[in-house]
């Protein structure tokens, strides 16, 4: 295929979406043939798309659809929603018929039948961007980039947020001479593509133009009054969107469209009451009606009025079910009862039949949160934002599991994404001070070296292998569930470093580390951990190049006594000085001890180890090795390790402890314990 070629079938995808606006309104055998030219399309094979293709535009090509101007008046004649909506599917299908056939023969090098085809579609809709993106593309093919910078000018001028005529411009800003051009396209092309829904932009400008153009020929008609109400709603025009459903309610008083339509305007706005009353409306003008009774449910739920909207909520679980909104809905009813685990078996029949409603996967979420399934939450929230990239709700429920794990960072980082989106939402403020909150209660309870959900007692027992096991796999979780958050492989690493299993812990320092990208003073005590345990484990170039790249990396703003003592830059005594004054003499005396016994200086060694053990802060994640080194000082002498490759031997490696040996004083247990609260805090408390 031609590098022309793949351009033009880069457009497949883009006319397969927008079919997905041909439904009701045609015939069986019209549904028939754009569908199987799409499918060839799809499959690349465009000689076999030109037949059914042809076929669909002769089948419409008689039919005032395949004028925008008659599809405009016949528009403004409606009396029902759905006269409207076979009105407009029926031009959609003519533009996608058009525009999908001039695809098939660009992508065979027949430029100028595409160009033709491309008109085609212009007839049926005058201002549709895509015809005119796909026809500047043609264009360029024929070496004409001019008359190709002129449909892309259009196109932008009409959308936007239409990423392929952004790239397609730069393509003939390239052809024309004009690299600076070219490149400002191609980051706005880059920009634009972050909104996913950029690729629906032809058939929701269509659904624009066509009800404000034939508002205009009959500007009292209320099935389009509350259409265009319903533009407004989508696109998040509140305040314009009651306007306009307030016209069509003064019109027809008795029109049922519209007062849901104002209904879900109040609800967006958190007008709970006012959304009630409207939907009570509807209810009344058709009683047990599912749509408005839904509407109902919704707003009880969303106003947190769960107990006065149960009936509602209990009318709608009767209700049969047979679409994915169906069930989505019937679960969260469910969820408004307090009944997480049948919501949850409701919200997956509807998965089954929709899996890409980003919406669905957020209640799926939302369940798994209420079971206090928290990682398993935030891989169903992933997959919503995967689907809905700019979702605000999406990263405040998120950022609401995060917090559940302590993770803070990443709830932090998520509820700012969250204020990226959606400005003056007020809820997520409310979330952050939560956070905040949630935060300062944590650095308290840790100081105070206290939390209330630690299992352990300080003065019961200590702690044997097996539970360092537990809390290995336990933070081996997190770290599958939220792989970008630097602080939970430090304590991992710590306890791998406790079991004796040195690789395993050096990968985890280099992990965070590269995640932390050496930012603040918990990277400067990583990098001190990660050159101490190389040495140990015989890679001590490797250590070497680890003080050097810290040289580089640190500042004075992030750098720790133990580091500078480290790179000989300041001697023991003079280190130890610092560390008093910094409020950092627990870890750097720690770390100072493992250096000491490493050089074979075990009465110096000796001295730190006690010194931490009796005087030091236990609640740093670091003191759970206090017990390990100093049992190695008592142990019999040690012989030189060989290196280890970090990713070799770790499973053939011996613990130094069975697993009903003790392995860390009563005193010290509750400390070692505490830590594993810590894995969002750690970076926040030594920066």
């Amino acid at each position: 295929m031609t590098r022309s070629h793949k351009l033009f079938s880069l457009f497949i995808t883009l006319a397969a979406l927008a079919a997905i606006s041909v439904g009701n309104g045609l015939s069986a055998e019209e549904k028939f043939w754009l569908p199987v030219g799409l499918k060839a399309l799809k499959e690349r094979k465009y000689k076999d798309a030109i037949e059914p293709l042809t076929k669909a535009i002769k089948q419409s090509s008689i039919s005032w659809s395949a004028d925008y101007h008659s599809a405009v008046v016949a528009t403004s004649k409606v009396r029902t929603e759905k006269e409207y909506f076979e009105i407009k599917n029926r031009n959609m299908y003519v533009i996608n018929s058009c525009t999908a056939r001039g695809v098939a023969y660009g992508s065979l090098g027949e430029y100028k039948k595409a160009i033709e085809d491309f008109n085609l579609a212009l007839r049926a809709f005058t201002l549709s961007p895509k015809a005119m993106c796909n026809r500047g593309r043609a264009y360029l093919s024929l070496k004409m980039p001019q008359e190709g910078v002129k449909d892309f000018d259009a196109a932008i001028k009409l959308a936007p947020n239409l990423a392929e005529a952004y790239a397609n411009r730069a393509a003939a800003f390239r052809m024309l001479g004009l690299p600076q051009k070219a490149e400002a396209d191609l980051r706005k092309a880059e920009l634009v593509r972050k909104d996913t829904e950029h690729e629906y932009v032809e058939t929701i400008f269509h659904r624009e133009c066509l009800v404000n153009d034939a508002l205009k020929l009959n500007p009292k008609n209320v099935v389009l009054l509350t259409e265009r109400g319903m533009v407004c709603l989508s696109s998040n025009q509140l305040a314009k969107g009651i306007e306009y459903f307030k016209k069509a309610i003064q019109i027809d008083a008795n029109f049922f469209e519209a007062y849901g339509g104002l209904s879900d305007c109040y609800m967006n706005q958190e007008n709970f009451d006012a959304a009630l009353a409207m939907a009570k409306q509807q209810e009344k003008m058709r009683p047990n009606d599912s749509k408005a009774l839904i509407r109902i449910g919704l707003i009880y739920f969303n106003s947190q009025r769960l107990k006065e909207g149960a009936p509602y909520l209990r009318r709608i679980l009767k209700l049969p079910c047979k679409t994915a909104e169906d069930f989505r809905f019937r679960g969260l009813c469910q969820i408004g009862l307090g009944k997480p685990r049948e919501a949850l078996i409701d919200i997956e029949k509807s998965l089954k039949l929709d899996p890409r409603n980003p919406h669905t996967w957020d209640d799926r979420a939302m369940c798994l949160h209420d079971l206090k399934l928290y990682s398993e939450a935030i891989q169903a929230e992933n997959q919503a934002l995967n689907l809905k990239p700019n979702f605000p709700s999406g990263y405040v429920h998120r950022a609401q599991m995060y917090a559940k794990l302590h993770s803070l960072e990443a709830a932090d980082a998520d509820l700012d994404r969250a204020l990226e989106l959606s400005p003056n939402d007020k809820s997520v403020y409310r979330i952050k001070s939560a956070v905040e909150a949630l935060r300062g209660n944590l650095e308290l309870s840790f100081a105070d070296g206290q939390t209330g959900n630690n299992p352990f007692n300080r003065s019961s027992r200590p702690i044997t292998k097996g539970e360092l096991i537990k809390e290995i796999s336990r933070y081996s979780k997190i770290i599958s569930t939220i792989p970008s958050q630097p602080a939970p492989f430090y304590d991992r690493a710590v306890l791998r470093i406790a079991m004796e299993n040195l690789p395993a812990g050096i990968e985890d320092l280099r992990s965070f580390l590269r995640l932390s990208k050496w930012n603040g003073r918990s990277a400067s005590y990583a990098a001190s951990l990660l050159a101490l345990t190389l040495r140990e484990n015989g890679q001590a170039n490797d250590a070497d190049e680890v003080l050097k790249t810290a040289a580089k990396r640190m500042t004075p703003a992030n750098s720790v006594p133990i580091i500078e003592f480290l790179l000989k830059k300041k001697g023991q005594q003079a280190m130890l000085k610092a560390s008093m004054a910094g409020n950092t003499e627990t870890r750097d005396r720690l770390l100072l001890g493992i250096y000491l016994w490493q050089n074979k200086r075990d009465a110096e060694a000796r001295n730190q180890f006690d010194w931490v053990f009796n005087k030091g802060d236990q609640n740093i994640d670091e003191y759970v090795l206090v017990s390990v080194y100093r049992q190695r000082l008592t142990s019999t002498p040690r012989k030189e390790r060989r290196q280890f490759d970090s990713r070799s031997r770790a499973s053939r490696r011996s613990f130094s402890l069975s697993s009903n040996q003790a392995f860390h004083s009563s005193r010290g247990m509750g400390s070692w314990r505490c830590h594993i609260f810590r894995a969002a805090q750690f970076v926040s408390s030594a920066c």
